[in-house]
């Protein structure tokens, strides 16, 4: 199973708003990296991202950004040595 990381953050909630599942998200310096398990589907979504190719329902947009954001937020101000990785499942489930 290879995992992809990204610190794309609209790419990260595109990839949300389509219903790809985040698997770990972490901190590196003062950036936030998404991780997501590499499937055919994950590759060809990214593709139409990056291609401004991509469509999505724009409330299911919105709520991936709002989750991802209130996920940076709790991450930075939670004990570094915790671990403050969340699933975006639960935020997005609220």
């Amino acid at each position: 199973m290879k995992i992809i990381n990204t610190s794309d953050f609209y790419l990260t909630a595109y990839l949300l708003a389509r219903s790809i599942l985040l698997q770990d998200s972490h901190t590196e310096g003062t950036r936030m990296v998404f991780s997501f398990i590499e499937t055919e589907n994950t590759n060809d979504l990214m593709n139409e991202f990056y291609r401004s190719q991509g469509q999505v329902e724009p409330s299911a947009y919105a709520n991936a950004i709002r989750a991802l954001k209130s996920l940076i937020h709790s991450n930075k101000n939670e004990d570094k040595n915790k671990n403050a990785n969340r699933t975006i499942s639960e935020k997005l489930s609220r």
